[in-house]
């Protein structure tokens, strides 16, 4: 059985989302990157935007996977956690 090391990382930036996949992998040798549009904490999605509010702003959910896609090295899977709805 593999050891495959996942980090999950949250944010609502492209760049930094970017940038943080390409900084796991390389400088600290994760397998796959999980990005988290799960977490309903107000401190997480109300204050700094990120995690379950993504849900409702799909545009950026898909600019912050693109850019997590660009900066990881070939053959490193990118993930999305989410829910399965978000109440209004």
């Amino acid at each position: 059985v593999p050891n495959i090391q996942v980090c999950q990382i949250g944010g609502n930036s492209p760049e930094m989302c970017g940038e943080s996949t390409r900084i796991v992998v390389e400088d600290f040798g994760y397998h796959e990157v999980n990005l988290n549009i799960d977490c309903p904490s107000d401190r997480v999605s109300l204050e700094r935007e990120f995690g379950a509010i993504l849900m409702k702003k799909a545009e950026t959910a898909y600019q912050v996977v693109e850019a997590m896609q660009n900066h990881a090295p070939p053959g490193i899977p990118i993930s999305v956690k989410c829910r399965v709805g978000v109440d209004d």
